[in-house]
């Protein structure tokens, strides 16, 4: 039976297992960590893997094993564990993005610098541990407010918009030596440049350094302030076709080849302001986490997740409709398309999504009555 490794599958990666044994394909789970993080276990199943390997620090013995268990693909399972799965893929010798960008692939600093050189678009920022530094940075270019946030963070953690001396000082006294949601410890602070525009993700699906748009979304956020900035309040899935989409697409596949993502899943965050647009962030792993797949497989059918799935089993099949874009019904006017509104339980740890399809569309192929909303568990 041919076995995938998924490294630390939490996220939206906890649905990769299923998905490939529905093709006849076995997982074994990588252990990124000595112990599975408390808020990863909402979505992770245990139950959905062939084989469940603990976490070793040695990656000849890891890959080793993996040999021994006939895997041929090692797939990052969430963003604490990005660069590892690239480190198992490499020694492996199976299909990767290699390891001399992993490092810009995860540190947000880094990651903007590189893609910078390739003459992509970005906020300006400095990083540094002091706090003076920052502060005569913002002052002297005329940055205020602006953003402050963890190198390695995922989401809105540590993320603040700051208009004040006061606040970047409250700010950055939180963050270094902290260790973040990732197991990340801040050894330096990251200031930015705050640019106001509309926010989108594209999703991708690369191999061979071939890139494929799997959705478009437009991200709607709190008015922003101090706490607020990195917050999500609602996604809308776009139409793949017009002005705005290739302007994202071709975009999105700029950072991707200036950071070497040449295989596998990417998301990309872009803010499109009067100068055209910026890249956020990337990250080189699927979206977020299970419901923007159900949405996605409810409206069009499929998901950057099964785009995944194909590329790795059937990539001659992926590659052969790379140019290839999904269909949406409904459209991105306010009040259309497909819109998924989250919010977080902070008592019970738990992440919860309300889900709508549009009315019309395909919901019945996730299970789900268009227009009805659906929880994750």
């Amino acid at each position: 039976m041919r076995t995938v490794a998924i490294v630390d599958p939490y996220d939206a990666e906890s649905m990769l297992a299923p998905a490939f044994a529905a093709h006849g394909v076995a997982a074994v789970m990588v252990g990124g960590t000595p112990e599975i993080p408390c808020e990863e276990t909402v979505s992770f199943d245990p139950a959905t893997f062939a084989r469940m390997l603990p976490w070793c620090d040695d990656i000849t013995a890891t890959v080793a094993t993996l040999r021994g268990h006939g895997v041929g693909t090692v797939i990052a399972g969430s963003e604490r564990r990005v660069i590892l799965a690239d480190q198992l893929s490499e020694v492996l010798g199976s299909p990767c993005n290699g390891t001399r960008l992993s490092e810009a692939r995860r540190d947000k600093f880094r990651m903007l610098e590189e893609v910078s050189r390739r003459g992509v678009r970005v906020p300006r920022q400095i990083q540094s541990g002091s706090l003076d530094t920052l502060v005569a940075w913002i002052d002297a270019n005329g940055h205020w407010p602006a953003v402050i946030k963890p190198r390695r963070s995922k989401g809105s953690d540590g993320v603040r918009l700051c208009a004040s001396t006061q606040a970047v000082a409250d700010a950055f006294h939180v963050l270094p030596g902290r260790t973040d949601r990732l197991g990340c410890c801040n050894d330096t602070v990251l200031a930015q440049q705050f640019l106001r525009g509309r926010e989108y993700v594209v999703d991708t699906v690369s191999r061979d350094g071939r890139h494929r748009l799997a959705a478009l979304w437009a991200y709607g956020r709190p008015e922003p302030d101090y706490a607020r900035v990195g917050l999500l309040a609602t996604k809308q899935l776009l139409p793949p076709h017009g002005p705005l989409a290739d302007t994202l697409f071709d975009f999105a596949v700029q950072v991707l080849d200036a950071l070497e993502i040449r295989h596998g899943a990417g998301h990309c965050d872009v803010i499109i302001d009067q100068d055209g647009p910026a890249l956020v962030e990337i990250g080189a792993r699927l979206h977020g986490g299970p419901p923007a797949h159900l949405m996605c497989r409810a409206a069009i059918g499929s998901s950057q997740l099964d785009l995944l799935v194909q590329s790795c089993l059937d990539p001659a099949s992926f590659l052969d409709g790379v140019a290839r874009r999904y269909k949406l019904d409904g459209g991105a006017a306010p009040g259309h398309g497909c819109r998924c509104r989250g919010s977080r339980d902070r008592d019970r740890g738990r992440l919860l999504r309300d889900y709508h399809a549009p009315r019309g569309g395909r919901g019945d192929r996730a299970g789900l009555a268009p227009g009805r909303p659906a929880r994750s568990k």
